[in-house]
């Protein structure tokens, strides 16, 4: 694959200057891993996959029985905690170090492999450099986030962009394959899952359904039928189910659409002590309000992937795009560190010839470019401590979130933004 065959794995392109470079790079990485894995301790964000991964070798609970506001639990698949056992061999505090250590490979893949996909959607064009720079330099503190946090996030992010990749190279079962194992590990993914089977049909349902079940069943294997079938009721009742009865997470930190609308509605608790309010409707109107959202949104992105595959039109970067912005959109939980799918959408955005655009198409994208701007730039660094919890607490991310979902449905179906796949169009027409 295209993968194996960039310069970097040739001998003659480590030069001396490359290789002086690589290694203190590699060195100040190592050192940070320490740091951060000094610094690992019970109750944060690593210890509680640590933690699980413990649990499952040595055949403890995985899952609360009840659940404590405000305390951080495995909140992840049983199929996750298994993969997490290979870090549970390790102390708590190198176990974080090699954590930090793969999250950065993971980010040098992340990066590496957009620009293999978006070479994909556009074989002609010398010009993605710069597109890709600004989607890194506009992702970046949602990266940064998810690496000093220390969550598995980027993980998910490679291997839904080796999907994407695998798809566009036509290995079908792979990218099926590969979507529901980080379904497995994470749920959100599991928009993919339906995309894939739509778009890859025969081969990508058949791909599926068995990785899935390799997935069910290596828990159950390891820990017996009896503890590996109560872990995924416990799963279920401890984090799928609340959600489905209509819980939802009202913190600042929450840019999914559930939260965006009950702070702006209803009066919600929070450590700040803020008020976001912007309407006063009864809570009964709220969660109506809230449902018929979601179905809508739901039924939107449903229909267009059917659409688009009954139509055979040719996979685009937006199309993968509303994936990705459904998934934060509807997800229970959907926080910065979990928005670095980011790089993938911002790309699609940036990729597109402002040159060629009409007039009318010019006014759309200066629009969509500055919500972008808005989007990578605005942290607490930037904002302050009080404009940062307002910016989170009003949910802008969450309504750009919406706007760019918007709007890659709509660019989706669009010939004219599908004009530079010409190749790409006689390669996967038979798909």
């Amino acid at each position: 694959m295209k993968i194996l065959s960039n310069p970097v794995f040739k001998r003659q392109w480590w030069t001396k200057q490359r290789i002086v470079i690589f290694t203190i790079t590699f060195l100040a990485v190592v050192i940070m891993s320490i740091i951060r894995g000094a610094h690992q301790e019970i109750g944060f964000d690593f210890y509680v996959v640590w933690n699980a991964g413990r649990n499952f070798f040595t055949g403890q609970p995985l899952y609360p029985t009840e659940i404590v506001e405000g305390v951080r639990y495995f909140l992840y698949p049983p199929f996750a905690a298994m993969m997490y056992q290979i870090f549970a061999v390790f102390p708590l505090k190198v176990a974080g170090g090699l954590y930090y250590l793969m999250n950065i490979v993971l980010l040098i893949a992340s990066i590496y492999l957009t620009k293999l996909i978006f070479e994909q959607f556009y074989p002609n064009r010398t010009n993605l450099k710069w597109p890709l720079i600004f989607s890194i330099f506009f992702s970046a503190r949602f990266f940064i986030n998810n690496i000093n946090l220390l969550q598995a996030n980027e993980i998910i992010l490679v291997l839904c962009l080796l999907g994407i990749y695998a798809y566009l190279k036509r290995r079908i079962g792979l990218s099926g394959c590969l979507f529901t194992v980080a379904t497995f590990l994470k749920i959100v993914p599991i928009f993919f899952i339906f995309w894939i089977m739509v778009r890859g049909r025969a081969k990508a349902i058949i791909s599926v359904v068995l990785t899935g079940i390799i997935c069910l069943s290596l828990p159950v294997l390891q820990r017996g039928f009896e503890k590996g079938t109560k872990d995924g009721f416990d799963y279920y009742h401890s984090f799928l189910k609340p959600f489905q009865k209509g819980k939802v997470r009202t913190t600042y930190l929450n840019q999914n659409l559930a939260a965006a609308i009950y702070r702006m509605a209803l009066t919600s608790k929070n450590e700040e002590n803020l008020n976001y309010q912007i309407l006063s409707l009864p809570e009964a109107t709220v969660k109506a309000i809230y449902k018929i959202s979601f179905v809508t949104i739901l039924l939107i992105f449903v229909a267009n992937i059917i659409y688009l595959s009954l139509k055979r039109f040719p996979v685009s970067s937006f199309e993968i795009s509303s994936v990705f912005l459904v998934g934060f959109l509807l997800s229970g939980i959907t926080q910065k560190a979990q928005l670095i799918p980011l790089i993938f959408v911002l790309m699609a955005f940036l990729s597109i010839d402002y040159k060629e655009l009409t007039k009318r198409y010019r006014y759309v994208f200066c629009v969509l470019y500055c919500l972008v701007v808005i989007l990578g730039v605005t942290g607490r660094e930037i904002l302050g401590s009080r404009l940062h919890l307002y910016f989170g607490g009003y949910s802008i991310i969450t309504w750009i979130v919406l706007i760019l979902f918007i709007f890659s449905i709509w660019f989706s179906n669009s010939h004219r933004f599908l004009c530079n796949l010409k190749s790409y169009n006689q390669q996967t027409s038979a798909v």
